[in-house]
This record gives C-alpha cells, structure tokens and sequence, in this order.
C-alpha cells in the first residue's frame, strides 16, 4: 500500500480583508510518501500538533482522497497511534488526521 499524506487541523478562513493565521496544526511525520505497507496489517501513523488540537480522527483513503473511512475515531492526541489496514492493493492511498469537535 502506498500512502500519500494529508493532514487537516484547526484552521480558519479570512473575510472582509482579513487575514487569519491558523493556530492549530497537526502534521503527519509516519507513514512518510510513497512508503509500502502490507494490507491486512497494523502500521504505525506518528504526528506532530501545534497549538490546542483535541482529541483526532483517522482516516484512509484507497482513492486518492475522494473517499474516506475510519481507521481510529477519537484517539488522543499523544503523536501516535497503531492502525489496523484493509487487506486491499492499492498505490493511490492517502491517511488524513483531523480534530474531533
């Protein structure tokens, strides 16, 4: 399985000609691009969060982020989190974190 990584934190949005810099960040440093896993197994996702960022939301996607199912709901923001894979072959998968709430 080959992932590419998205990751989606507090943010905002502008208007009216206003400018706002999001506080809230969340990085994911594992799996890194490109790298292969086995389906039917466990992998290990790791990130980085700045700011105040809840508990999260993991996802995959087998489509290249048109789509999204759960792989961990709710889990703590500690950095890392083991995750069972689909049994399914695929090079165009993406992980996606976000902030429940």
């Amino acid at each position: 399985m080959c992932f590419l990584l998205y990751g989606c934190g507090g943010g905002g949005g502008g208007g009216g000609g206003t400018t706002i810099t999001p506080t809230n960040s969340i990085d994911i440093t594992s799996p890194a691009a490109g790298q292969i896993h086995q389906g039917n197994t466990t992998a290990q996702v790791t990130w980085t969060s700045q700011g105040t960022v809840g508990n999260l939301l993991i996802e995959l996607s087998v489509d290249g982020g048109a789509s999204f199912s759960t792989l961990a709901n709710e889990t703590t923001n500690d950095g890392s989190e083991i995750v069972n894979l689909p049994d399914t072959r695929n090079t165009n998968c993406a992980i996606r974190l976000s902030e429940i709430g």
